[in-house]
């Protein structure tokens, strides 16, 4: 039997490191993270968990959890579902009167 995408992931994690460019001090306050083994570990828990959780959406989650995200703000209703980090949908805002 083959290899998922999300084992590949994790497997291959420990050779590589990966940044996000243009990130660091005075882009936004967006300071990228490598994504390690554990990270990769994490997103497949995730990914198994959240059968719908796209993988590139899982590692976004599980750096949520790693960096203890106050919230995560998204416009996919599903999220909600999510109970390891609290998830605005900006859907349920969409002409709120303030």
């Amino acid at each position: 039997m083959g290899r998922g995408v999300d084992e590949t992931i994790s497997r291959r994690a420990g050779r590589h490191r990966t940044r996000i460019p243009g990130g660091g001090h005075g882009s936004g306050g967006h300071n990228p993270s490598p994504i390690d083994g554990e990270l990769c570990d994490q997103s497949a828990r995730l990914r198994a968990k959240y059968q719908w959780l796209r993988t590139p959406h899982a590692i976004q989650v599980a750096c949520a959890i790693r960096y203890k995200a106050n919230l995560i703000i998204t416009n996919d209703d599903r999220w909600k579902r999510l109970t390891e980090v609290p998830v605005i949908v900006l859907q349920d805002y969409a002409g709120a009167k303030p």
